[in-house]
């Protein structure tokens, strides 16, 4: 076991290549996103909106717990702050040509697409296991898709929200702590059986 927590990123994304549980109610799998970087900047500096918005091709969310976009997408995650996801190929220097634009204007950028694993889980029973893992409502409006939370979920942070579907979702959270999501992930889809 103390191998495989000592997995890279590379080899996480390789092992879960295959669904770590998939079933007809639930499929689970490591998504591998091109970009993941947190933005900071001043969301009533009209400048530094204007300059991300040029960068990103739409405009940041300014409301809270809301996410903007298509294949990259702009998660808020607190005031002045944002999780910039792509899934685009084309977008391997996103995070580079983000920063030169709102830097400018105040704002940073932190290429973080290393440091986050990205779950994604999908299927009818989605929603129930996400649920067996945080006090969210998961059939509340506010997980409706085009929203986002940030949740302690089995014990760790992460930031998550519908992904495209309300039967599919994607949750952020730590690479460090991938390993123990991987095994809560494997124990509480047998509860669902």
């Amino acid at each position: 076991m103390a191998r495989l927590m000592r997995q890279t990123r590379a080899q996480m994304l390789a092992a879960g290549k295959s669904p770590l549980v998939s079933g007809p109610q639930i499929r689970i799998a490591l998504a591998d996103p091109v970009c993941q970087a947190y933005v900071s900047g001043a969301a009533d500096d009209a400048g530094f909106r204007s300059a991300a918005e040029a960068a990103l091709g739409f405009a940041l969310p300014v409301e809270p717990n809301r996410l903007a976009g298509n294949a990259t997408y702009a998660l808020w995650i607190a005031p002045e702050r944002w999780l910039v996801v792509s899934d685009d190929a084309a977008a391997g220097s996103l995070a580079t040509t983000l920063a030169a634009a709102v830097s400018a204007r105040g704002g940073f950028v932190s290429e973080i697409t290393d440091g986050l694993a990205v779950f994604e889980l999908s299927g009818p029973s989605a929603r129930e296991l996400l649920a067996m893992g945080c006090a969210l409502d998961f059939d509340d409006a506010s997980l409706a898709p085009g929203r986002s939370a940030r949740a302690l979920f089995a014990g760790v942070n992460a930031i998550l929200y519908p992904h495209r579907s309300r039967d599919r979702y994607r949750l952020h959270v730590e690479h460090s702590l991938a390993r123990h999501l991987f095994e809560w992930f494997e124990k509480a889809a047998t509860a669902l059986a």
